[in-house]
């Protein structure tokens, strides 16, 4: 089944060397520990149809789509999810309120990097990808890892975390919606010129 993932541009090379391999599960309101990892999956290519749980991050978690292609043996349904670990009615209402959850799947052993068939980008403007080829994938990856290395990053049990508070940070990964500098700063974004250097 042809299904698409959204992630950050911090997120993305390690993606491209590992697979995808973790996410949190949404059964309800619990801590980390409780809940489930498995790596979230959509039919919905829209960033738009995935913005709601996109609301408060200091990534923008739409900035990548990636399209991955696994058996459905591989896959679990929101609504196999939702009876295995009886997730709530007012619980999903709540995360899905335009009905999204009806799009979801799971894929609770991971993806690896040769079921990814397609990584596309939103460069100017949220919402409006682009394919972008091996060869320029790999330049934005060295890109995106020489910027991530100037960020105060540690490793948590809930995976990586920012040492300090992300809105004093002066990074162009950092462009999620809670903050001001979400496009301009990129330089995969911003100058014409930058883009066809970085890229």
């Amino acid at each position: 089944m042809l299904l698409y993932h959204f992630t950050s541009l911090l997120h993305l090379p390690q993606i491209m060397r590992e697979g995808l391999s973790r996410g949190e599960v949404p059964i309800g309101p619990y801590a980390y520990r409780f809940i489930p990892q498995a790596v979230n999956l959509t039919k919905d290519g829209t960033a738009r149809g995935n913005s709601d749980w996109n609301k408060s991050n200091y990534l923008d978690k739409t900035r990548v789509r990636i399209l991955v292609d696994l058996p459905n043996e591989h896959l679990m349904s929101f609504r196999q999810m939702r009876k295995k670990f009886q997730v709530k009615r007012s619980w999903v209402r709540k995360m899905a309120p335009n009905q999204e959850h009806r799009n979801w799947y799971f894929a609770f052993d991971g993806v690896p990097t040769d079921q990814i068939q397609k990584v596309e980008i939103a460069f100017k403007q949220p919402g409006r990808y682009e394919e972008v080829s091996e060869e320029r994938l790999a330049q934005i990856q060295k890109t995106v890892e020489a910027e991530r290395a100037s960020l105060p990053i540690v490793e948590t049990s809930e995976g990586p975390a920012f040492a300090e508070e992300p809105r004093l940070l002066d990074s162009w990964l950092l462009d999620g919606p809670c903050l001001t500098n979400l496009w301009p700063k990129s330089p995969l974004s911003s100058d014409p010129e930058l883009i066809k250097q970085v890229c």
